[in-house]
């Protein structure tokens, strides 16, 4: 819940876990890492922001919002979501990151698998 918002809003597994871990700073990192200079990524409060290189501002509250925005707007190659580990779904990856004494997915394998489930037709 973001502190500006009363009552907060419910937000996607993925957004979750990616708050609850910790890891949403190194996640936006190889987002932007990916997207390079086609346009620029931050977070405002809990939500994410994908800036165009016009200014430009859409905010999205879930990751795979962001994921299918940076895809459909061709600011990542279709080819970086290729090679997951073992082809393993972002639900797959989390759920592995959950258990104790497993090791956490890194943010490539993460952004990797988002951003292939982005773009995977429903």
């Amino acid at each position: 819940m973001c502190a500006g918002c009363p009552g907060g809003r419910a937000v996607s597994k993925a957004t979750a876990w990616l708050n609850l871990h910790g890891m949403k700073p190194a996640v936006l990192k190889e987002l932007q890492r990916r997207t390079g200079r086609r346009a620029k990524l931050s977070v405002f409060g809990d939500r994410w922001v994908l800036t165009s290189r016009t200014g430009r501002r859409e905010v999205f509250d879930d990751v795979e919002a962001l994921a299918g925005a940076l895809l459909g707007q061709g600011l990542v190659d279709r080819d970086a979501s290729a090679g997951t580990p073992a082809d393993a779904t972002l639900e797959q990856l989390l759920e592995v990151g959950g258990g104790a004494g497993r090791p956490r997915p890194d943010p490539g394998e993460l952004v990797t698998a988002l951003l292939a489930g982005a773009g995977r037709p429903e």
